[in-house]
């Protein structure tokens, strides 16, 4: 079965790379996207995760993307505060 990115898989990627590989890795894998998880184990630098990020953006479409934005923009806010 190939993956398929979705909204919480797109999210795992900052999850990822933010720290939280094992829960990012969680949620990737229940959306089978294996290779892409191996992937990730196995990147030689972060060039790596912003190529993923960009295929997956175009995978979830525009509205997903930006949506992940605004959330993020948000939470960041509620830590500055």
């Amino acid at each position: 079965m190939q993956g398929k990115w979705t909204k919480k898989s797109y999210d795992a990627l900052y999850v990822w790379v933010a720290g939280g590989q094992k829960q990012a890795e969680a949620i990737m894998l229940a959306d089978g996207l294996n290779s892409e998880v191996d992937t990730l184990k196995n990147m030689p630098n972060l060039g790596v995760w912003y190529r993923m990020t960009r295929i997956a953006a175009n995978a979830v479409g525009p509205n997903v993307a930006e949506a992940s934005a605004r959330e993020a923009e948000e939470e960041l806010t509620k830590l500055e505060d």
